[in-house]
């Protein structure tokens, strides 16, 4: 019988680019992000995204969003990133990338 492998990470732990997501390290997440699938749901259920917005880090929600992350990925208690907010800043930097105002930079 043929085994076939998957690509999902059977891995409980999340990445080190969620990691510096969680903790505020821009400079982390920027080296990282080539190196990654942004919008990849972590064994938590949330995205990056979902956990830069929650902890209110304006700079790395702005960088994923410009960067082309998903804002539309709902984590495992069917919440987007927008709704996982922690501040009025972060849900005007998602109002914006939905109207269209977030210029997408994919360098």
């Amino acid at each position: 019988m043929k085994q076939i492998k998957s690509n999902l990470s059977m891995s409980t732990e999340p990445s080190p680019f969620y990691i510096a997501c969680e903790k505020g390290d821009l400079n982390k997440v920027k080296s990282l992000f080539i190196k990654v699938n942004p919008d990849k749901l972590e064994p938590n259920g949330s995205t990056a995204l979902h956990v830069a917005a929650y902890y209110g880090y304006y700079d790395i929600v702005k960088y994923l969003l410009e960067h082309g992350c998903s804002p539309n990925i709902n984590n495992q208690y069917g919440r987007t990133a927008d709704q996982e907010a922690s501040n009025d800043q972060i849900r005007e930097i998602f109002q914006q990338a939905k109207d269209g105002k977030i210029q997408k930079h994919f360098d």
